[in-house]
C-alpha cells in the first residue's frame, strides 16, 4: 500500500510540473538577403575607417548615432542608433582589420534581426567593397518594397564610395 501511495503522489507531482511548462511552438519567417558590391578609389584602410566610425557608417546608411561607441574595434563593441522608426543596438560581431567586418543590429521592438557584413578586397590601389545584408521578415515582402530596399542599398554604397574616396 506504501509504494501505491508513493507511486500516485509521485504520478501527481509530475503531471502538475508538466502542466506548468508551455510547449514550444514554430512561427515561420521569411528572410531578405541583399549582395551588392561597388569598387572604391581608396585602400582598404580608408574604406575600414568609414565603416568602423559609427557616425560616418550612420550617415551613410541614413541611420542616426545616438549613444554608445563612435567606434568600433573588438567584438562586442555597442552603439545606440535610430534606424528608421526604430530605436536598435549595433553590435560588432566580427572584425578582421581591413578585410571583413560585421555588425549584428537588433531593435528594441525585437521585430526582426540584422547583420551586415562587410568584405573589403584589395584591387591594386582600389578596394572591392562586398556588402551582404541578412535580415527577417515576420512576413513576405512586396516586389515594389524590395525593389525600393535595392535602390536604397545602392544609393549606401555610392555614399560609402564617396566619402572613403574623400577621407
Amino acid at each position: 500500500m506504501k509504494y501505491i501511495l508513493s507511486a500516485l503522489m509521485l504520478l501527481f507531482v509530475l503531471a502538475s510540473v508538466q502542466g506548468s511548462f508551455a510547449e514550444v511552438t514554430n512561427k515561420q519567417m521569411s528572410a531578405q538577403i541583399f549582395e551588392g558590391e561597388v569598387i572604391v578609389d581608396a585602400p582598404p584602410e580608408k574604406v575600414w575607417a568609414v565603416l568602423t566610425n559609427l557616425e560616418q557608417f550612420a550617415g551613410f546608411m541614413g541611420f542616426q548615432w545616438q549613444s554608445g561607441n563612435k567606434t568600433v574595434s573588438k567584438v562586442g563593441d555597442t552603439a545606440r542608433m535610430k534606424v528608421w522608426s526604430d530605436d536598435t543596438t549595433y553590435f560588432l560581431t566580427y572584425a578582421e582589420p581591413n578585410k571583413e567586418l560585421r555588425l549584428a543590429l537588433e531593435p528594441d521592438n525585437a521585430s526582426y534581426i540584422c547583420q551586415k557584413r562587410w568584405i573589403l578586397t584589395p584591387e591594386g590601389d582600389k578596394t572591392k567593397v562586398q556588402l551582404i545584408d541578412i535580415y527577417t521578415e515576420s512576413s513576405p515582402q512586396s516586389e515594389e518594397s524590395i525593389n525600393s530596399q535595392i535602390e536604397g542599398w545602392n544609393g549606401h554604397l555610392a555614399k560609402l564610395k564617396e566619402m572613403a574616396e574623400g577621407s
